[in-house]
């Protein structure tokens, strides 16, 4: 039960880390995502439905966020 609520309490803060990245001068943001989404991709994996459905919610506000041109990365790492 306790790594059910440290994963839910883990998956909104790749939002959060995204949006600061972003506000952060140069490439940042182009070099740290690949690293947040290959992590929510492996919450995507979990058998809890909870932590599946919570990473999908995030997958998708991540995406609004940084736009179209991020595509690429999460495609990429949806596939592994």
């Amino acid at each position: 039960m306790a790594r059910l609520e440290e994963d839910m309490l883990r998956v909104p803060i790749a939002l959060a880390l995204v949006k600061l990245l972003q506000r952060l001068p140069g490439d940042i943001l182009k070099h740290q995502l690949p690293g947040i989404m290959i992590k929510l991709c492996s919450f995507l994996k979990s058998p809890l439905k909870q932590i599946r459905s919570a990473a999908r919610d995030i997958v998708k506000k991540i995406m609004l966020t940084v736009g179209t041109s991020y595509l690429g990365i999460l495609l990429e790492h949806l596939t592994i």
